[in-house]
């Protein structure tokens, strides 16, 4: 990735979304790229949190090899950070599109009969799905949509209470009918991609490669911003259940990668 000019930092970083906008890893909170979630967990740069956590990236071959991998690392008490196509309800929506990438925490998986289940939480929910839905919603990623964002406070008539704060699709803003919407700051795009291999670039608007030239992506070369068959292994760095150094190549330890 070309990074971005750079400008001045704040004296002090005050939220993980304050710290990837700052660091350029991120357009409007969303990450993307899965070693640029590597980088948020370090917090580099980040007074009094540097060092406590770290990660690793795994590359998976097929859903089969998801599921392996997961539970090995659940055996060894880590959780995973996945990316999956998300469904309407929270689900992984493992014969969708996969333009709608998210991130779950896998913490637990058990068995049910013949099927193994995986514990996870988001969305401010802990659930629960078959392993080989999420692991195929995981492989099924392509690109997400290409989409305006607003960042918006949502208001209670009424009261005046603020429910909401957060950057909504503008295509969406018709969905809170009822409430009044603020906006705060300008819109912006949704630059990053799941799946680079499945779009053609540069794109055929030039605004558009524009847009990613701004946030540090060359639209000839981004195939570094991928989510598809990744898993995200985040740690503190006082117990590590992935084998470093050049002879192990990244393996998971005791797990044949």
């Amino acid at each position: 990735m070309r990074p971005a000019p750079a400008g001045p930092r704040p004296a002090t970083i005050s939220s993980l979304r304050q710290y990837g906008k700052v660091h350029q890893l991120t357009a409007y909170g969303s990450v993307f790229n899965a070693e640029n979630l590597i980088k948020v967990a370090r917090l580099e740069g980040a007074k009094g949190h540097r060092g406590i956590y770290d990660g690793h990236v795994i590359t998976t071959t097929d859903p089969n090899d998801h599921v392996k991998k997961v539970k090995g690392l659940i055996d060894q008490e880590c959780p995973v950070i996945v990316p999956f196509d998300v469904g309407l309800g929270g689900e992984p929506d493992h014969e969708g599109k996969g333009k709608a990438a998210h991130w779950a925490a896998i913490f637990g998986y058990y068995r049910d009969g013949p099927t193994d289940y995986f514990i996870h939480y988001h969305w401010g929910f802990y659930r629960y799905s078959p392993a080989q839905d999420l692991a195929r919603s995981t492989h099924n990623l392509t690109s997400n949509v290409f989409l305006m964002m607003q960042k918006m406070e949502v208001i209670v008539p009424r009261t005046g209470e603020i429910v909401k704060r957060d950057y909504i699709a503008v295509r969406r803003l018709k969905d809170y009918k009822g409430y009044r919407l603020r906006r705060v700051g300008s819109p912006v795009q949704n630059a990053e991609f799941t799946n680079p291999a499945a779009v053609d670039m540069p794109l055929v608007w030039e605004e558009a490669n524009e847009v990613l030239r701004r946030h540090g992506f060359d639209p000839k070369n981004v195939t570094n911003a991928g989510l598809k068959d990744k898993l995200v292994a985040i740690y503190p760095t006082t117990h590590r259940p992935i084998e470093h150094g050049p002879e192990s190549g990244g393996q998971l330890r005791g797990l044949e990668a």
